[in-house]
């Protein structure tokens, strides 16, 4: 069978690329997430420079239909077809892999994404039909292994891994440098606008080394936009008209000169948008605070516990009273924010989860959001984890159903009391959390 065989000689003139990204959208999602988004805008520059490039993107749903993902490839044909591979759209991705070099399709495929950066030698097999794997923030290592194919030169690019070759497990490449702006191409500004909400940043990478967490890499590095893009940036997100945005900045105010340097760009060129920005509440202080309280903004604090021996288990170390009182002050200033905790962490019982909810809450805070532990590829604690301790589903998003310190009742009671707060907003009393999980009772 012969349906989809693409040319084997690559130069400027013939070369057919598309990024396929199958998405795992949520009620406000654009229709194309950042991530994508960046890396279709430096193959755009790369066009630039080898004008009869074709690049085309091809978006899916994870809940529709493969065969039409399927289909689309077979008629476009692309010489390469890079595809972005994260924890929910794994499983499709193998399929649709396998089901093209059944049809004899003989283009590059090359994979990049959270699955493929903290992957190892494992991925060689998982994905057999794949040709090169890319680790890290890959827009420029992408961009350079097309050049090099349209060049013929020996391909021998940082982060870039050709099928076969020994990958190992740790992320061998560092944040270098956010590449240019999506925000500068035109075409690209509707794909990243949903229902008048965008996601933005002006960061990457994370100092710290969360054993649970996925933006944990070797360097420590992070990247920062300089402060001319970002004023751009947001000259172009006033012009979108949107009235929602969230920052993906894992660490914003890590640095305080320029986190309120950026502030005061918002405060002055988009004063009606709402800004959700996350941080860790160690990183607040009344000056940061002070120049919040007159801005519209929401806060996402990530707190994940207060519990001294899990946090030494995950490497996620809370000042205690440093949270408690920055709570409270944010409190008192009306500033709109909310907690993130874990449960289902290692050395994590249930009676200290709803101690750290009933601090949580007597400090002030009415807002919360509670999450199940999910084992991500890569990380410290997907790979250090003892036999017994912790089970987690097979099915995405790999959620916790039993531990050691916790039952599979206590873990399905507080998925319930999620659900609850999710259909709440995040809004929670004491009353609601006493009803549901002071008992060990059957989840009916």
């Amino acid at each position: 069978m012969e349906l989809i065989k693409p040319k084997k000689k690559y130069n400027e003139n013939q070369m057919r690329i598309a990024l396929l990204s199958l998405n795992w959208y949520r009620r406000k999602d654009p229709r194309t997430p950042l991530g994508i988004a960046y890396i279709y805008s430096v193959l755009m520059n790369l066009k630039s420079r080898y004008t009869d490039l074709d690049v085309n993107l091809l978006q899916f749903d994870t809940k529709g239909n493969l065969s039409d993902v399927l289909h689309e490839i077979m008629v476009l044909v692309p010489d390469i077809l890079g595809i972005s591979v994260y924890a929910w759209n794994a499983y499709q991705v193998k399929m649709i892999i396998d089901a093209l070099r059944s049809f004899e399709y003989n283009g590059s495929i090359v994979l990049g994404g959270s699955e493929i950066t903290y992957g190892g030698d494992e991925l060689n097999d998982e994905f057999s039909g794949a040709d090169y794997f890319v680790k890290g923030f890959g827009e420029q290592a992408f961009s350079d292994l097309i050049e090099g194919m349209i060049s013929g030169n020996d391909l021998s690019i940082k982060g870039v891994y050709k099928n076969g070759d020994k990958i190992g497990n740790l992320l061998a490449v560092a944040p270098t440098g956010i590449p240019n702006s999506p925000f500068s191409h035109d075409e690209i500004i509707p794909m990243i606008s949903g229902d008048k909400f965008i996601r933005w940043q002006t960061q990457r990478g994370c100092v710290f080394r969360c054993s649970f967490c996925a933006f944990t890499i070797p360097s420590g590095n992070v990247e920062e936009s300089d402060i001319e893009t970002v004023r751009y940036e947001l000259e172009k997100i006033k012009e979108i008209g949107t009235s929602s945005v969230a920052v993906l900045d894992p660490v914003f105010f890590l640095n305080k000169k320029r986190a309120i340097e950026i502030l005061d760009l918002i405060s002055y060129k988009l004063p009606g948008i709402k800004f959700s920005i996350q941080t860790r509440y160690e990183h607040l202080d009344t000056e940061i605070i002070a120049k919040l309280s007159s801005m519209n903004v929401k806060l996402e604090c990530g707190l994940q516990t207060l519990d001294n021996k899990v946090q030494l288990r995950i490497k996620r170390i809370n000042n205690r009273e440093k949270v408690i009182d920055m709570m409270k002050e944010l409190t008192d200033q009306k500033i709109e924010y909310e907690t993130h905790l874990i449960y289902g962490l290692p050395e994590q019982t249930n009676q200290s989860f709803l101690s750290d909810i009933y601090t949580v809450a007597e400090s002030g805070n009415s807002r919360l959001r509670v999450f199940p532990l999910s084992k991500l590829r890569g990380t410290e604690l997907a790979n250090t984890t003892k036999d017994g301790e912790i089970y987690f589903s097979p099915f995405f998003p790999n959620e916790v159903i039993q531990t050691r310190w916790m039952t599979g009742i206590q873990i399905l009671n507080l998925k319930k009391f999620q659900r609850r707060l999710e259909d709440a907003g995040g809004q929670f009393d004491l009353g609601l959390l006493d009803s549901l999980l002071q008992k060990e009772e059957v989840v009916k």
